[in-house]
């Protein structure tokens, strides 16, 4: 015997064809369709056995058409299977389906139009025999003509065979009606979710359970006329799910906020209903695996007529799984509510939601892949899109953010992954002077402790929004990471991280509007060990303007302890040189650096000063600082530190374009310096300064205020100019140390070097200068 059709599609087929000789129990309901103007008929289906199969589905009637005054409002609908025992030997399933009646259809001189049916679905299951237990409860409330229907519920599951147990709980709230004579708000259904638990401890060996609740909120009714529009429902679920396994356990949870409904003439649209997931837990009994999923999503907004659009819906999750037994997951994913459509005239609102993810794992050294995995993700909601009105702007993009958190103690392996995107601001009128909406921020932040450590972050500003007059800005963006690596007895800490960061592009010119700006970006990445290697990777990115991207990163490898910093920025203040002393590696890479941090580096350097005089339209392409030092107790560092830039030479005007010169600024030396260093500057891939010291006084006087040139920006280069400066030191005394800053910049040389370039740039560029110390 099959199951019911809808069942069939919501469960897997192979858990549903009743196997040879096994029982199942079948009970379908479907309410009767109201007579013109009357509810609709309320249905129950019950199935509960020791079957190996029980489905149960129940369909409220539809309302009847409308009649005088009323239609008919949507009959309820309630379904609860079971099942107990079941065959040995075999899988039992049992699903709960239930779906409230629609209202009846009405017209405008309908006075009280009807509401969507309510639905109600309750699923169990109990085993000791089975090989695996499926259970399913979906509930969905009725499409209103006015209200939508609510909707209700739960599910229970325990297997003690062995077996794994997969408990699945949805509830979804009926949408508001959309109608013309309504003197009253749709009001969008409600979605409930009751208790969610299932188990398999008991099981003689690794039994598995995953347990998932969802609740989605109704959208609200778009009104036409006489009355605003209806907010979507929001969900806020609380440790809604829960388990326990004697194996892997997984519990998810989600929550949807419903979108709000649009409104025509003069009243605004309404509000999406927020999304909001939490959810933490702790393993009080042996769990080889926790791994706990938690989802947020905020719903869209309704568009007004000439009012305001309403009020996106906010995307927030949060996570937090401990597990003192094995390994711990945590997942938290979070996107805020946006604007799907378009609105003739904004006059206030518009903005996307913002979302919010963070994600927590404690764990302890396992046989796991990963003893602590924390991933968080969100991404902020799009702004809304004006279409008319002389100087109506669009919405800024939502703002996301996302942190991630994981801790493996007793030497283990933790992962980190935080990524957050800006919503994308939406465009200004269409053919007016409105101003584009800004992209949203995005902040990503991770950190994590462990004998072993990978992952990073990343985090991209959205968009701006087109326009004729003023383009939105790219939001800006932020990517941080911190990890500390710990020995053990068996091993050395060892840590390979990347933090990725990109600013926003600024919205498109539609007719000759002025370019927007775009958004800046900063990535860092700072890592301690008490012994091992350190792979670490920063780098930050910009969509659009001349500066396309930077980078730090460096190979640390460490015969004792070590803490490293690697910050790449772009477009915001550089931080300061002072900050690489007495680390073990650190690079800090700043492209298009303000001219503010450019003369603080430049103070006292007359050479440099003369050499790059911003007067001569000097151009600043990258001002990094790098260093590396053995710490106290230690023996010895070897660091390789990688600053990097790609400049757009097509967004340079051909005037502009002038001397690619290379500044040495401001050494430091601690202790006796180095064993060696190196100094190499690449130019398209290919080498153009290579020199090594052993002599630490010969590598100060060289650092000291020194201008190298190398020939016209743009010989040989078409479209980007890709520029690495690298420094490699080596150190085997506690205390020993160098660093050093560095400037690039594009600008005209000092008088008397022009007719010479003139003659030898074409081959200057491609020649390597080697000089041996």
């Amino acid at each position: 015997m099959r199951a019911p059709a809808l069942l069939r599609s919501l469960l897997p087929a192979a858990l549903l064809l009743a196997a040879p000789g096994a029982r199942a129990v079948d009970d379908i309901q479907t309410g009767a369709t109201g007579a013109p103007g009357a509810p609709g008929g309320n249905a129950t289906a019950t199935a509960v056995s020791a079957n190996q199969t029980n489905n149960a589905q129940a369909t409220g009637g539809a309302g009847g058409v409308a009649s005088g005054a009323n239609s008919g409002s949507g009959g309820s609908a309630t379904a609860t299977a079971q099942t107990n025992g079941g065959e040995p030997g075999l899988p039992n399933t049992a699903g709960a389906i239930a779906t409230g009646g629609a209202a009846g259809a009405a017209n405008a001189g309908v006075t009280n139009p009807g509401v969507g049916g309510a639905a109600s679905a309750t699923v169990g299951g109990q085993s000791s025999v089975a090989t695996a237990l499926t259970l399913l409860a979906s509930a969905v409330g009725g499409q209103g003509v006015r209200d939508g229907g609510n909707a209700t519920a739960s599910g229970t599951g325990e297997l003690t065979s062995g077996g794994a147990l997969t408990l699945t709980v949805q509830a979804q709230g009926g949408n508001g009606g959309t109608y013309t004579g309504n003197t009253v708000n749709g009001a969008a259904g409600t979605a409930t979710l009751g208790t969610v638990f299932g188990s398999t401890l008991g099981s003689p060996f690794p039994s598995n359970a995953t347990i998932s609740g969802s609740a989605t909120g109704g959208n609200g009714g778009a009104v036409v006329s006489n009355v605003g529009s209806a907010a979507g429902a929001g969900v806020t679920l609380n440790n809604a799910v829960g388990g326990e396994a004697a194996g892997t356990l997984v519990l998810a949870q989600t929550a949807v906020g419903g979108g709000g409904g649009s409104a025509l003439g003069s009243f605004s649209g309404a509000a999406g209903g927020i999304g909001s997931s939490t959810l933490n837990y702790t393993a009080t009994n042996p769990t080889a695996v926790l791994d706990l999923r938690a989802t947020g999503t905020g719903g869209n907004a309704g568009t007004g007529g000439n009012g305001a659009a309403g009020a996106a819906g906010v995307g927030f999750a949060s996570t937090t799984a401990n597990n003192p037994f094995g390994a711990a997951l945590a997942t938290a994913t979070a996107t805020g509510g946006g604007f799907a459509g378009t609105q003739p005239v904004v006059t206030s609102g518009g903005t996307g939601a913002t979302a919010t993810a963070n994600a927590l794992a404690n764990g302890v050294n396992s046989s796991a892949i990963f003893d602590a995995s924390a991933t968080a993700t969100s991404t902020g909601g799009r702004g809304l899109t004006s279409t008319g009105g002389a100087f109506e702007p669009g919405g800024a993009g939502g703002a996301a953010s996302s942190t991630a958190e994981a801790h493996a103690t007793d030497g283990g392996q933790s992962r980190i992954e935080a990524i957050s995107t800006g919503g994308q601001g939406g465009a200004g009128g269409g053919i007016s002077l409105g101003r584009g909406g800004d992209g949203g921020a995005a902040t990503s932040m991770s950190t994590a402790t462990g004998g072993q450590i990978q992952g990073g972050t990343s985090a991209v500003g959205g968009n701006g929004g087109d326009s004729n007059g003023t383009v939105g800005a790219g939001g800006a963006a932020t990517a941080m990471t911190m990890a500390t690596a710990t020995t053990t007895a068996n091993s050395s800490g060892q840590v390979l991280l990347v933090s990725v960061a990109q600013g926003g592009s600024p919205g498109a010119s539609l007719a000759g509007a002025p370019v927007g700006l775009p958004g800046n970006a900063t990535a860092g990445i700072q890592a301690t060990m008490t012994l091992g290697d350190v792979r670490t990777y920063a780098q930050t990115q910009r969509a659009a303007g001349y500066i396309r991207s930077t980078a730090a990163n460096g190979l640390i490898l460490a015969a004792g302890s070590a803490n490293t910093l690697m910050q790449a920025r772009l477009g915001t203040a550089a931080p300061a040189a002072s900050g690489v002393l007495g680390l073990q590696a650190a690079a800090f890479s700043t492209a298009a650096p303000l001219a503010s941090d450019v003369n603080v580096v430049f103070a006292g350097n007359a050479n440099t000063t003369a050499r790059f005089n911003p007067a001569q339209s000097s151009q600043s392409l990258l001002l990094a600082t790098a260093g590396s030092a053995t710490a106290p107790g230690s023996t010895g560092v070897s660091a390789n530190l990688t600053m990097a830039v790609s400049v757009d030479l097509n967004a340079i005007p051909a005037a502009d374009r002038q001397i690619l010169q290379l500044a040495l600024l401001n050494p430091q030396v601690s202790g006796l310096g180095f064993d060696t260093l190196r100094l190499r500057l690449t130019r398209e891939g290919a080498t153009v300064l290579d020199t090594t010291f052993t002599d630490p006084a010969a590598a100060q006087a060289y650092f000291t205020d020194h201008v190298l040139e190398f020939g016209a920006i743009a010989n040989g280069v078409t479209g980007t100019l890709d520029l690495q400066i690298l420094l490699d030191v080596t150190t085997s005394r506690p205390g020993d140390g160098f660093a050093a800053s560095f400037y690039l910049g594009n600008a005209i040389p000092e008088p008397g070097t022009v007719a010479w370039l003139a003659m030898a740039g074409l081959v200057f560029g491609a020649q390597v200068i080697r000089r041996r110390r």
